[in-house]
């Protein structure tokens, strides 16, 4: 009987070690960039995604010199602030600039609006 139980504390010892493992293993996959996590949903970074958004070129630029030396969540920050996208998009578009993926670029619309006054010596 005495074996018995040593043997269920040994078994209840071994799974919560197993438990703080897999939580921690869980932590360092999400604080390390290679997944994320967000409602109860671990998901991995894919670059393939990031083809469906169109970010301006100088945040695209800034965003992969920040991927390249290392600076992720500068990066996913710089994409976020010049998109207004969640983070999962913002961090497959960081990991496809990263891999030295082109994305469409915004394209800027020099015109000026109706509502502006046109430049001297212009009449509307």
């Amino acid at each position: 009987m005495a074996l018995a139980l040593d043997l269920l504390h040994l078994l209840d010892l071994v799974d919560t070690v197993m438990r703080y493992v897999v939580a921690a293993f869980t932590g360092w996959l999400i604080l390390s960039g290679r997944m994320s996590y967000v409602k109860g949903v671990l998901r991995r970074p894919d670059p393939r995604r990031a083809g469906a958004f169109v970010v301006p070129a100088e945040a695209q630029e800034r965003a992969r010199e920040l991927a390249i030396a290392g600076k992720r969540i500068e990066a996913i920050r710089e994409i976020r602030k010049a998109t207004g996208l969640p983070f999962d998009p913002a961090l497959d578009i960081v990991e496809a600039l990263r891999q030295g993926a082109v994305l469409p670029v915004e394209e800027s619309d020099d015109r000026p609006a109706l509502d502006e006054t046109p430049p001297e010596g212009r009449e509307k």
